[in-house]
């Protein structure tokens, strides 16, 4: 499975680059929030201490690099046109060698999701050393991506000359010799915002479905590492111990989200919660929460309950169009109009809980507006427990 599928056949079919992934399978692109369900429903029935990781130090691409590239979906004919635009404005750096186009079509394909899946959120068109810091990441990507496809080229018989044009092909491009480049970066930034949202639905799923929660070194702030070795880069352990000191209201990181702090703030929060009620973490059941409205299908929502303790967890899925194009993760309260949670005092003890990412409480009384629940941030953590604990 290793050899022939994840480090071959992951390497010449680049249909979606998120689903080429350790344990992906590649035709398999979305499920329903019903199919969610019912596959977490299984979890816990068959599995429900299994680990839950989302990168390692042998994954593909990032966890953030998927969740932005998921966002490919989305905007499908956007994204055909754009690679379309790149493949005719670099016609000029490509080259031919016996015949073969240089890069081939494919792996052409697989380096524009690779820029744009991998942009670093800080980086801009006019900051020529983190360009050049990024050629260098990607360059030894192209390298090992090529190899393992083992179409042109390969580990035990390598052709250096497709290596060699494949790679002067990406330093044409990124010293901006055809313009593809502002074409893939204005890309990036378009969909950095939806990417992110996306990455903290799978963060915060990560970390409260049935199962044991693993946290890969470094991913405490955005992932968005390529294979190895780019993922096994040191770690500036330092900005992460000043992150957590900070702790500050995950409302306070929208400004400022590009630079991990909200994603470190969710993690820290949701692992004092499950510390504070290990059995509700540990034994909690899974219940889905019914979603009605016109967005329905933009909502996960579920909750867990152990004796007297309850938690609520919301998040958004699909998330590109449903805030203005302006940089920030906040969704208008407007957009949730006419979607509401349902529930039964089974699945959730109320009417007060507390709201793990914002002050004060909130009041659970169904059927509830997804805007009361989402009226800050794209996610949200609710518990109801026993006095004391």
């Amino acid at each position: 499975a290793a050899k022939a599928i994840e480090d071959t056949a992951f390497y010449r079919y680049g249909r979606l680059l998120s689903r080429n992934d350790v344990g992906f399978d590649p035709a398999r692109f979305a499920v329903t929030p019903g199919h969610f369900h019912e596959a977490i429903d299984g979890r816990e029935r068959h599995f429900p201490h299994a680990m839950l990781a989302t990168a390692t130090h042998d994954h593909k691409r990032g966890e953030d690099v998927r969740a932005r590239l998921a966002v490919l979906s989305e905007r499908p004919q956007e994204w055909a046109a754009a690679v379309a635009k790149c493949m005719r404005l670099n016609a000029g750096i490509r080259r031919t060698i016996n015949d073969t186009a240089v890069p081939s079509p494919g792996d052409e394909a697989m380096l524009y999701q690779t820029i744009v899946g991998a942009w670093p959120l800080e980086l801009t068109i006019g900051d020529g050393a983190g360009l050049s810091a990024y050629t260098e990441r990607l360059s030894r990507w192209l390298l090992k991506a090529t190899r393992e496809a083992k179409l042109q080229t390969g580990w035990i018989a390598p052709d250096r000359s497709y290596e060699r044009a494949a790679d002067d092909f990406l330093r044409a491009l990124f010293g901006g010799q055809t313009g593809a480049l502002s074409v893939l970066a204005q890309f990036a930034r378009q969909i950095g915002p939806a990417g992110a949202i996306n990455g903290l639905a799978q963060l915060v799923l990560k970390l409260t479905t049935p199962g044991v929660p693993d946290t890969y070194q470094g991913t405490e702030f955005w992932d968005l590492s390529l294979v190895d070795p780019d993922n096994r880069r040191a770690i500036d352990y330092r900005q992460r111990e000043i992150g957590l000191r900070a702790m500050l209201d995950p409302r306070q990181c929208l400004e400022t989200w590009r630079d991990g702090r909200l994603k470190l703030r969710v993690i820290a929060g949701i692992l004092n919660l499950r510390r504070r009620l290990p059995d509700l973490f540990r034994s909690g059941d899974y219940r889905p929460v019914a979603v009605t409205g016109p967005h329905a299908d933009h909502i996960i929502a579920f909750s867990r309950r152990h004796d007297r303790a309850t938690m609520l967890v919301v998040v958004t899925r699909l998330p590109s169009g449903l805030f203005a194009d302006d940089g920030r993760l906040t969704i208008a309260r407007e957009e949730w109009r006419g979607n509401e949670l349902t529930f039964s005092d089974d699945d959730i003890v109320g009417p007060v809980a507390e709201n793990a990412f914002s002050p004060g409480p909130t009041r659970l009384v169904s059927p509830m507006p997804v805007a009361d629940v989402l009226c800050h941030l794209p996610f949200a953590v609710t518990v109801t427990r026993p006095r004391g604990r």
